[in-house]
């Protein structure tokens, strides 16, 4: 593959310019390239995130790669994993319906920021939501208007100027770590919401057990197309910078098992050890991230409310 021009950049929370090396790995779906990509900490706030990196005119080509798991839609079950994957997808989506609901009730405007295939969307669509989506892959989108029936724009944040002015409900589900631009990411996402409501930021978290073991071969780095690496520390100040707080954090509860099985079958080696190693980790993470607290879960969702 033709190597792609990278782009550095300062810090997206402090703009500090200076920083260290913490990770570095290759594109997970391109196993016959030589390329590494980095993640590196700023010297001032230790905020991590992937620099250098794609520009946003050149990154939608890592997505474009076989295998790219988030579009492996629930209605498409070919290989053993996009069976597995499915299966977990719609017990999550069961989970994902019933925190929406805790939170901001049933009824009203939700709308998807990275929306995917939009099944999500399609759940709170028949709990009596008006729905809506933005996703940047054509391929999702179209799929997820022509048969899913949801309304879902293809574009990027800049796309809200054609929905409405307010919602009840904001959602990103693992989509804030893909964004380009951050801070206008959040920027836009501010007016959208009123005192009532509430927004929904689930990202994988560096700082679990199972980000630790793997390493480098930890599959949420998912370098390039993740662009930041947040912990609770991170996600707060990013947060508070543009006038938003955090009222509850909730573990993923599928996350230790989807991301160390994952990097298990990244490492090499022994493939029985390493799917065996898989399900030790996954269940120390399970229990040292999301019910002793002694790490960061390895999946966090953010309970958001704005400030002014």
């Amino acid at each position: 593959m033709e190597q792609i021009p990278l782009e550095t950049i300062s810090c997206p929370i402090c703009d500090g310019e200076q920083f260290s090396t913490f990770i570095g790995a290759r594109d997970r779906l391109e196993s016959s390239s030589i390329e590494r990509f980095q993640v590196v900490q700023c010297l001032r706030c230790s905020f991590k995130y992937t620099n250098p990196r794609p520009s946003e005119n050149t990154l939608p080509v890592f997505y474009m790669r076989e295998g790219y798991d988030p579009f492996v839609s629930l209605t498409a079950r070919k290989s053993p994993f996009e069976f597995l994957y499915s299966a977990i997808r719609i017990l999550n989506l069961g989970w994902k319906s019933k925190i929406a609901a805790r939170w901001a009730g049933s009824g009203g405007r939700v709308l998807d920021l990275g929306c995917g295939t939009g099944d999500f969307l399609k759940r709170l669509k028949k709990n009596g939501w008006q729905t809506y989506g933005i996703e940047a892959d054509k391929r999702a989108a179209e799929f997820g208007r022509e048969k899913l029936g949801i309304d879902i724009l293809t574009g990027s944040i800049d796309s809200i100027g054609e929905l409405p002015d307010s919602f009840d409900l904001v959602t990103m589900w693992h989509s804030l770590e893909h964004m380009p631009d951050l801070n206008r990411t959040l920027k836009l996402l501010h007016p959208l919401l009123t005192d009532n409501s509430y927004m929904l930021i689930a990202i994988p978290n560096c700082r679990s057990l199972d980000a630790l073991i793997y390493r480098d071969n930890w599959v949420a780095y998912d370098l390039p197309r993740h662009l930041y690496h947040f912990d609770h520390k991170s996600m707060a100040k990013v947060l508070n910078k543009h006038k938003f707080r955090v009222i509850g954090t909730v573990p993923m509860p599928f996350e230790p098992f989807y991301n160390s099985l994952l990097s298990a079958s990244m490492g090499g080696g022994n493939k029985i050890f390493g799917f065996l190693k898989a399900g030790v980790v996954s269940i120390l993470s399970l229990l040292l991230g999301n019910i002793v607290l002694l790490y960061e879960p390895s999946g966090s969702l953010y309970i958001v409310k704005r400030q002014d």
